[in-house]
């Protein structure tokens, strides 16, 4: 009977090791993250990688204004951070970086938009961020 309880006891916990495995955190901070820094000096609004959103909601319309930052878990995956800026009124031009951003599953990953940016716009213009497209 002992050795049918220990037997019990191991399978109970090999099964409970087989189950899916979460990869965007493991409660201690661990996991798959990608950081946007917004160290340009416009506010862009609607930020989008890979399709999370990283804005807060300020002014009824999700943004990260000069100096903010949003870190999000996410799925692997590669991507380009899509955004409005302030001066596009209702969102009509988007943009997005023209360097894809690729988060390894359980890495953290950090990208920074400055003023030097190079962004694509949605008719196919590029410039940066800070120096108009």
């Amino acid at each position: 009977m002992k050795k049918l309880f220990v037997l019990m006891a191991i399978l109970a916990l090999a099964l409970a090791a087989c189950g899916d495995k979460d990869t965007s955190d493991d409660g201690n901070g661990n996991g798959t993250t990608l950081t946007i820094n917004n160290e340009s000096s416009v506010e862009i609004f609607n930020v989008k990688w890979h399709g999370t959103e990283f804005s807060d909601d300020i002014y009824g319309r999700p943004v990260i204004g000069p100096g903010g930052t949003s870190t999000k878990s996410v799925s692997p995956g590669s991507g380009y951070i899509a955004f409005a800026d302030s001066m596009s009124p209702f969102d009509a031009i988007t943009f997005q970086t023209q360097e894809a951003v690729v988060v390894e599953q359980n890495k953290k990953v950090v990208f920074t938009l400055t003023n030097n940016t190079i962004i694509k716009d949605s008719f196919g213009n590029t410039g940066t961020i800070g120096g108009g497209y």
